[in-house]
């Protein structure tokens, strides 16, 4: 796995969520800078009064209101889990494919607490999730906000790895300085201490009681005060990470790791449980005038507090975020006793239970038995249906619409999205949210593009790891930026992923280009990229992303690919044709060479080193050279090769014979057995427009199924 960095740092798929904080109301992103709203997908959940999943339903059995107004559903997808299906996970609707985040909350939890709930989160992604299913895992923090780890994947063994490598958070006392100036609030008793360190005896009483009082209720507020800030910051993280999380398509639902924060900064001491003598004492100096005694602040709720947290519920609410809250202060192994630990309900489970109700998620209390609760959550959104619909009205820019669906079955509960938002433009987009965006493409195979694009890919005779060359192209016109614009700065993502989802390998860079400069050779002419991969034998999928990162306009792609055994890397093998760069305008790149054994660069002859052409533009008649890759096991330098035949197919199929096609060079196979052959190639009298050119490999003894092998062209 490779990185480099190309006249601007690398581009990254995992960022820190800055620490902004977001309103309610705040516009939410679509994926691009230039989309507009066309189809609205609505997962829905609909359980029965057995709390389990009802099938059989149809779009006639919904109804579905965008902002009041009754929308008629195109079409509804049924993602039915309990049954087995053929249907490989990325050609599943996006909405409807379950989205879990395991998010582990690092500053209202302990490094004991954190390390049980690393465990618990690997049992569920061992045995609580099914194949179709996708993941993610993040926290979040005090110092950093929301960080994630890994986006959205089914590959098992990278969410595990995520979730060991997870560091544990420093043991920290809540009321604490953070600069370290007091080791304990100001007026504890334990201040007051001899040379020795010894607590003198008769020490408090020598202080009067109501001062004695006023020292209490300065050190809780002081300490409360540190607390109301962290929480804060706690909000403020949760809300950048709701923004974020509507750029993913689909239901998320977020199992959130924590012991919560104390729930009495919301809703204040009178609504809280509190002894008889501290309720009296309070009364009596009420009564008596001497309110200075009272902490007056913290017997009323904490409106501000509580406004954020109403608007973080909200975000989350319209990102389609349920939250499912594990209070891993249960997370407790047999005999363990924690010092100083609440008797009966702990301090921070009201908040937990908050961000549960507010969500439409559950407050998973008994952490011990964590597997089962996790595997009924799972169970509720085993069946989703998928409704589509088409907006009749637009309300503007970023601006949210209130969603309301309705099933026709009494005694139904429906689970929505709460409603959508429509387009924002890219580079108002957060780094985080520019990533999951990029990521939801990759991972569902999203099949749209603003741009074409051509990919080439080809597995090498190397063992035991084969190097795969992987060659990006575009045409320069199409990524060029309208005026103004000085630089144009694309992002290439380049994954391999084998059968099971897992990733192989991949490659991301970021490449600069000065407009001013290179912009007249990049219009006449292609944008291509050269990188390389490392690969076992099996097959692959692999997906090629490249984005212009100032405007949000992407190309995406998937090309299957076919690593040989051994056994068949010592048969005969063609290589696709490649078409000769005519050298004239357009930008070449390639990765540095890297150490490899020895053996011939693919894209290399006479010494001399060459970037292909993908998509060539040809005349009509004229002669054009190409170079064929063969690999054959006769490693004698005079053995008979191959017989050679060609065909040109337009886009019909219908096939017809090249003007010419003669082989006027070839190399000695070399270590691996490769060959190149020299070809001058001549398209005959053809109309304008988009063709292949098909050569056909045969044994020159007549032996053997023939081999194929295609490149694409356009005649002008």
């Amino acid at each position: 796995m490779t990185s480099v960095r190309l006249k601007v740092a690398i581009s990254l798929l995992c960022f820190a969520i800055g620490t902004a904080a977001a309103a309610a109301d705040k516009p939410q992103p679509v994926v691009r800078e230039n989309a507009e709203v066309t189809l609205v997908e609505v997962p829905v959940n609909v359980l029965g009064r057995d709390g389990k999943p009802v099938g059989g339903l149809a779009a006639s059995d919904f109804e579905v209101e965008d902002d009041g107004v009754r929308q008629s559903i195109t079409s509804v997808d049924v993602i039915d889990l309990a049954k087995k299906s053929n249907v490989p996970p990325a050609e599943l609707p996006a909405a409807g494919r379950r989205h879990f985040l395991l998010l582990f909350d690092l500053s209202f939890s302990t490094a004991t607490e954190i390390a049980r709930a690393r465990d618990a989160a690997i049992r569920f992604l061992e045995t609580g999730m099914a194949p179709e299913d996708l993941a993610a895992v993040a926290t979040t923090s005090i110092g950093q906000g929301a960080k994630l780890l890994i986006t959205f994947t089914g590959d098992r063994p990278q969410l595990r790895a995520a979730v060991r490598r997870l560091s544990l958070p420093h043991t920290e006392e809540r009321n604490v300085d953070p600069l370290s100036f007091a080791a304990v609030a100001p007026g504890d008793p334990f201040l007051t201490t001899d040379a020795a360190g010894e607590r003198v005896a008769g020490a408090l009483s020598q202080i009067d009681p109501g001062s004695a009082r006023i020292y209490t209720v300065m050190a809780r507020k002081s300490a409360d005060n540190y607390s109301e800030n962290r929480v804060s910051q706690h909000l403020t993280g949760m809300s950048s990470l709701a923004n974020a999380l509507n750029s993913v398509q689909g239901r998320k639902t977020i199992i959130y790791f924590s012991e919560g924060f104390e729930g009495r900064l919301l809703v204040g001491s009178i609504a809280r449980e509190r002894s008889h003598e501290e309720t009296m004492t309070d009364n009596d100096a009420i009564l008596d005038g001497r309110f200075w005694a009272v902490d007056l602040d913290r017997r009323s709720s904490n409106t501000a507090l509580q406004r954020q947290l109403d608007d973080t519920l909200t975000l989350l609410r319209r990102s389609d975020c349920v939250v499912y809250p594990i209070d891993i202060g249960g997370l407790k192994a047999d005999g363990d006793v924690t010092v100083g630990a609440p008797v009966g309900r702990s301090h921070g489970e009201d908040a937990l239970f908050a961000f549960a109700k507010g969500t439409g998620g559950e407050l998973l209390r008994n952490g011990n038995d964590l597997g089962d609760q996790l595997r009924r959550v799972a169970e509720k959104t085993s069946l989703t249906y998928v409704l589509t619909f088409r907006p009749t009205k637009s309300a503007g820019e970023g601006k949210f619409h209130v969603l309301k669906v309705r099933v026709k079955t009494k005694g139904a509960h429906v689970s929505a999205r709460a409603g959508y938002y429509e387009t924002r433009i890219f580079r108002s987009l957060s780094p985080l949210e520019r990533a999951l965006t990029a990521a939801d493409v990759i991972t569902h195979e999203k099949k749209q593009s603003d741009f074409p694009m051509d990919v080439l890919v080809m597995a090498l005779n190397e063992e035991p790891i084969s190097r795969v060359p992987v060659l990006l192209e575009v045409p320069g016109r199409e990524l060029l930026p309208p005026p103004p614009a000085e630089k144009l700065t694309l992002g290439l993502y380049v994954y391999a992923v084998d059968e099971q989802g897992r990733l192989a390998d991949f490659f991301s860079r970021s490449v600069a280009i000065d407009v001013a400069r290179d912009g007249p050779r990049l219009r006449e002419g292609a944008f291509r990229y050269y990188g390389s991969l490392r690969l076992a034998p099996g097959k692959y999928r692999i997906r090629s992303f490249v984005r212009d990162e100032e405007r949000g306009r992407f190309a995406f792609q998937v090309v299957r690919l076919d690593v040989p055994e051994p056994a068949e890397t010592r048969a005969l093998r063609a290589l696709p044709p490649l078409f000769f760069s005519a050298g004239g305008p357009g930008i070449s790149l390639k990765d540095p060479a890297p150490a490899t054994k020895p053996g011939s660069e693919p894209f290399e002859l006479a010494g001399d080193l060459f970037i292909p052409q993908l998509r060539p533009q040809l005349v009509s008649g004229k002669t054009t050279r190409l170079c064929l890759l063969l690999y054959s096991a006769a490693a004698d330098p005079g053995a008979p090769l191959v017989r050679l035949e060609a065909r040109i197919r337009d886009a019909q199929g219908h096939a017809s014979a090249p003007a010419q096609f003669s082989v006027i060079g070839r190399t000695a196979p070399d270590a691996t057995g490769l060959s190149k052959l020299l070809v001058e190639f001549a398209p005959k009298a053809l109309p304008p427009g988009n063709y292949s050119l098909l050569v056909i490999f045969r044994d020159s003894g007549g032996k053997g199924a023939p081999l194929e092998t295609e490149a694409h062209f356009q005649i002008l």
